[in-house]
């Protein structure tokens, strides 16, 4: 190759030919391909993660096991449910079932604060406890004798008042069912009027679980100076 005299006196690398590119360039590709060889092989789009990962399908293997002993876990004070495999609820516990509930407002339905009402409507948490009870009809009578269902989330609009002595119809209807879990849509109307609209979550779990971790709560230490 020519060489160049730089300026200060010294000779500059020579300049490459398009053939010497074209061969590092190839060595280079040859080097990574190598290098890829001898790597973790790639996981297929369709491949299970267990298949080259045994030391995580047997981690995951444990915890099942551990999960179906326990079922349920509490965590930071919440109940949380992991991974209970059970088999599904009645077979007449389908998405579309509704039920109602229907009250007329009264006193004790107003919102108040220590004791003083502070306006002459139907108050949220009325609304709220209404939308409980219209879901837990969609759910009680599909349950089996060992099962038992507990609230696990509740989300309401309240979009319009209704007046003291008006008559309100709460309306629940299943719209997911999943896991041991049951999704209602939940809607508050006076006539035609929609007052209030949400979402309330269930979960269905057999009594005896249940039962346990009521025993766990009542061997909390209690708060000073409750009795």
């Amino acid at each position: 190759h020519r060489k160049i005299q730089s300026v200060f006196g010294a000779e500059e690398p020579p300049i490459p030919s398009k053939a010497s590119l074209a061969r590092v360039e190839w060595v280079s590709r040859g080097q990574r391909a190598a290098r890829c060889a001898t790597r973790r092989p790639l996981r297929l789009a369709n491949q299970h993660p267990a298949a080259n990962d045994q030391p995580r399908r047997r981690c995951n293997q444990k915890q099942a096991k551990q999960t179906h002993a326990h079922g349920m876990v509490a965590v930071s004070g919440s109940i949380t449910t992991r991974h209970y495999h059970m088999d599904p609820m009645k077979a007449s516990l389908q998405i579309g079932n509704t039920a109602e509930v229907a009250v007329r407002v009264t006193e004790a339905m107003c919102p108040a604060f220590d004791g003083v009402i502070v306006h002459q409507v139907y108050s949220t948490w009325s609304m709220a406890h209404h939308m409980e009870l219209a879901a837990r009809k969609v759910l009680a009578p599909h349950l089996d004798e060992d099962e038992e269902g507990i609230g696990g989330h509740l989300s309401i609009d309240h979009v319009a008042p209704a007046l003291l002595g008006a008559t309100v119809r709460v309306r629940a209807e299943a719209i997911d069912l999943v896991d041991g879990r049951l999704t209602c849509e939940v809607t508050a109307w006076e006539g035609d009027t929609l007052l209030g609209r949400g979402r309330q979550v269930q979960r269905v779990l057999p009594r005896a679980v249940l039962d346990r971790i009521i025993d766990r709560a009542a061997q909390r230490p209690c708060a000073e100076g409750s009795e």
